[in-house]
């Protein structure tokens, strides 16, 4: 976006140039990692393993929004109490009462890998789209 201006109106045109980047970059970058974050919540929820408990630990994966500054915001992946503890050993795996050995599925790992790249793609077409 180049335009001509005259010394005395650059810092108008400085301030236009960062609203535009603002409304459109980064704006833009918080909607897909909102939309990052609901995909990681959504595939975490599919492919948890379910056991014999009551309670599945896949109803307590949940994430939130945290506001990091005027412009941009964090979000969080997390697991609600008590179920955190379980997301370790279920991913990684543990040793039984037994002494046996229940092997980690890893879908969290699989979910953060296919989450992150759909968020650079994202990233990427915001940047290329302005």
């Amino acid at each position: 976006m180049s335009k001509k201006i005259t010394t005395e109106k650059i810092s108008d045109s400085i301030m236009d140039e960062l609203l535009f980047y603002e409304n459109s970059i980064v704006l833009g970058m918080n909607d897909k990692a909102r939309k990052a974050v609901n995909d990681l919540v959504k595939r975490t929820k599919d492919t948890a393993p379910v056991g014999k408990r009551s309670k599945h630990y896949k109803d307590s994966i949940t994430s939130k929004k945290i506001p990091a500054d005027r412009l941009t915001v964090t979000y969080v992946w997390y697991v609600k109490s008590p179920e955190y503890r379980l997301s370790h050993l279920l991913n990684n795996g543990h040793v039984t009462r037994n002494g046996g050995y229940v092997k980690g599925t890893g879908f969290i790992a699989k979910a953060e890998k296919e989450a992150i790249e759909q968020f650079e793609k994202g990233i990427e077409e915001v940047i290329k789209n302005g």
